[in-house]
């Protein structure tokens, strides 16, 4: 019930980050962002499940984790098809990583994937200690979805625009 409502106030948040319509579908296949809540037994299979053939080497490091997101994007335009986030729950607690693993993985789903022990003030630096959104992560969240950023752009275009709208955005607004 507390992991349920954390993660309920931050898809809210994450609706108002991006101004995306996220809400829960009415049923598994018409989904395409799932958050998974598994057992301890059943987290390596769970990764399994999702992981490409390819990358199946990758689970003993994989299913090491505190908890994990996979993705597919589309081929040509590298939009966010699906997204799933696996949460093993006794392991989530036990660490006291509940709320950071639903709000890390959701948040990296939407396609900030990466960690970074460059920077300390984020909930992207699994050395720091931030546990939920900073206002640094708030405002790359709100970047990233600027309506003038698209997915599949070029680099180079994608870090003008960037350059261009990141002065006007403040910690608490578009």
């Amino acid at each position: 019930p507390v992991a349920r409502a954390f993660l309920e106030r931050h898809v809210a948040r994450l609706k108002r980050l991006t101004g995306h319509d996220i809400a829960p579908a009415d049923s598994w296949p018409e989904a395409n962002f799932v958050v998974y809540f598994v057992s301890e037994s059943a987290y390596a299979a769970a990764i399994e499940r999702h992981l490409a053939p390819g990358r199946r080497h990758l689970l003993p490091r994989l299913a090491a984790t505190s908890c994990l997101g996979v993705q597919r994007n589309h081929r040509v335009t590298h939009a966010l098809e699906y997204a799933l986030a696996i949460i093993p729950v006794e392991r989530a607690r036990a660490r006291g990583l509940m709320e950071s693993c639903i709000a890390e993985e959701t948040t990296q789903l939407l396609g900030l994937p990466n960690d970074s022990d460059a920077v300390p003030d984020t909930l992207f630096n699994d050395k720091g200690s931030a546990r939920d959104l900073t206002a640094l992560d708030e405002m790359l969240v709100r970047l990233l979805y600027h309506p003038r950023l698209r997915a599949g752009m070029r680099r180079g275009e994608a870090l003008a625009i960037a350059r261009e709208v990141l002065p006007g955005l403040s910690a608490t607004g578009r």
